[in-house]
């Protein structure tokens, strides 16, 4: 006679499987969700960062800024596109070492944009 009241009813085996150093990466890379977000200092507008480093990764978004919309938001997940800069560690721009540009900022990034961006800084980083 079996009652069913045994660990084989309080859970089911389970294991971790096959994990790639790839996948393991991808998990615990650095990506635009990472940004830390606080009201700009201007106001209706925010800006994000991410410290590395030897670099500091700004991103900006509002009425005034290089993004879209152009609108002040409740939250930057509504922003389909940003102001991004990279500083050094001086606090220099040094934007256009990542960056197809000349200025010192880069208009309307997107979310991808700015991981290609991160990855950029990040083997960067491994380089020095």
């Amino acid at each position: 006679m079996v009652e069913c009241t045994g660990l084989e009813n309080q859970r089911t085996a389970r294991y971790r499987g096959f994990e790639s150093l790839l996948l393991r990466k991808i998990k615990n890379m650095i990506t635009f969700k990472d940004i830390v977000w606080k009201t700009h200092p201007l106001g209706e507008s925010w800006a994000g960062s991410i410290d590395f480093k030897n670099h500091r990764l700004s991103v900006v978004a509002g009425p005034n800024m290089y993004c879209e919309p152009k609108l002040t938001l409740r939250n930057p997940s509504e922003y389909s596109s940003f102001e991004v800069a990279v500083l050094g560690p001086d606090g220099d721009f040094v934007t256009d070492q990542f960056l197809e540009t000349e200025d010192q900022v880069v208009g309307w990034q997107s979310a991808l944009d700015i991981n290609r961006v991160i990855s950029k800084i990040i083997e960067t980083t491994k380089e020095n």
